[in-house]
């Protein structure tokens, strides 16, 4: 999956409902890396995502998931903060994402589902917030 480009506007698809990162600080981390893994152009970036992820779950995926899962406490350790905000902070607005022209791939006119994209730009400013939030907890470390 990737992102989509619909008149002139980018949107970041969303393989999970965006209101699962309001749940805790674990959630929003985990679900906004599934976002990146879904949207980045390098797969390295995929790569890295979701080994982030599998060191927050102890490699429980969501579908895998009862209901005594639980995080780690990989967020209140300094070394994996540290390195998730490092990898984090190289994020930058334009370079990291694909968008491709919804014509292209489905041949849907200028649809869109809701449920499944955000904008990139609302998208961007959750994600800046996010590492705002990350780097409060690496000082309170």
């Amino acid at each position: 999956m990737s992102g989509r480009l619909i008149n002139k506007i980018k949107y970041i698809y969303l393989s999970n409902d965006n209101d699962f990162k309001k749940l805790s600080l674990n959630d929003n981390v985990y679900f906004t890396l599934r976002d990146i893994f879904w949207n980045a152009i390098s797969t390295d970036t995929c790569f890295q995502a979701n080994e982030f992820n599998r060191l927050l779950t102890c490699g429980i995926m969501l579908e895998d998931r009862t209901e005594s899962f639980f995080y780690t406490n990989l967020l209140h350790q300094k070394d994996y903060v540290k390195k998730l905000l490092l990898w984090l902070n190289n994020f930058q607005k334009i370079g990291w994402f694909k968008c491709v022209e919804l014509d292209v791939l489905e041949g849907r006119g200028r649809e869109i589902i809701n449920d499944e994209y955000i904008k990139f730009d609302n998208w961007f400013q959750q994600f800046e917030e996010l590492r705002r939030l990350i780097g409060e907890q690496y000082k309170k470390i």
